[in-house]
């Protein structure tokens, strides 16, 4: 579900948009001194993970019945390809695969009509 949606649905999810939010100004290095830019970034770290714990138990990422792993998997890799601008390599390095897998994952999705030839 995507975060927007998730934002109407679930009280923890603005939060959450609010941490990540943060987490990516101070991995940008917006103002501060080096070590104080660190310890940001493991202060949010720290807080993004309970979030997501938060999220986890609430049932966020747990499975109806509707949605199977593959849906996940799919819906995953379409949204990190679609922030990293369609940069295939960033988005298999992001999501800890290889670029050849993201690419027959990719074309197997083309053949079938699942994701768009343009991809």
């Amino acid at each position: 579900m995507p975060l927007a949606e998730r934002a109407t649905a679930h009280h923890d999810a603005p939060a959450l948009a609010q941490l990540l939010s943060a987490f990516n100004e101070v991995a940008a290095g917006v103002q501060g001194t080096h070590r104080a830019l660190i310890e940001r970034v493991e202060e949010l770290s720290r807080e993004l993970e309970v979030a997501r714990a938060r999220a986890d138990d609430a049932g966020l990422l747990a499975c109806d019945g509707t949605v199977t792993l593959e849906i996940l998997e799919r819906r995953a890799i379409l949204a990190t390809l679609q922030r990293f601008g369609g940069h295939r390599d960033r988005t298999a390095k992001a999501l800890g695969i290889g670029v050849r897998t993201l690419g027959m994952k990719i074309r197997a999705w083309k053949d079938i009509g699942l994701v768009p030839h343009h991809l």
